[in-house]
């Protein structure tokens, strides 16, 4: 009896030692977080915009995404406990207004897998911008998941 119980303990410990060496993260290499994504265009082709600075309107601590750098996409985070949120297009140009995007949606909790856990994937159902250097905003995929896809167009003047 006393040699099956130690048996029965090595051969749980052994499993729980497994169990915790795959939750490490080494079997989640792909993206675990859901951000949209936007690209930048002009003219019907993808284009780097210089000089621009990206923040969160309203976020709470340091909410500068890109700081004064050249970029051809950017990704966007949003809050899962909110319903809305903005961002500010900075051009750091003199005279330049900045541009606000605003994004509607819903965030959706999800399972990834094992190893990832889980997470948020968002419905974006609406979105407003201002028009100073931005022409038009599209949103070409209002789910947005893990996967990395391009969640809005944004089309320069």
């Amino acid at each position: 009896m006393k040699h099956s119980l130690l048996h029965i303990l090595s051969a749980l410990a052994v499993l729980c030692a497994a169990a915790l060496n795959s939750c490490t993260g080494d079997g989640c290499t792909d993206n675990s977080s859901s951000l949209p994504l936007a690209h930048f265009y002009q003219n019907g082709k993808a284009v780097t915009v210089s000089n621009l600075s990206v923040r969160g309107i309203g976020a709470p601590g340091d909410s500068i995404l890109v700081d004064n750098e050249s970029v051809s996409e950017v990704y966007l985070p949003l809050p899962p406990s909110a319903k809305m949120c903005q961002f500010e297009f900075n051009y750091n140009t003199e005279g330049a207004p900045a541009d606000t995007i605003t994004l509607h949606y819903t965030a959706t909790p999800m399972f990834a897998n094992m190893d990832c856990g889980a997470m948020y994937g968002f419905n974006i159902s609406a979105h407003q911008f201002t028009r100073h250097a931005i022409d038009s905003v599209a949103l070409v995929k209002p789910e947005v998941t893990n996967n990395n896809a391009v969640t809005l167009r944004i089309f320069m003047r």
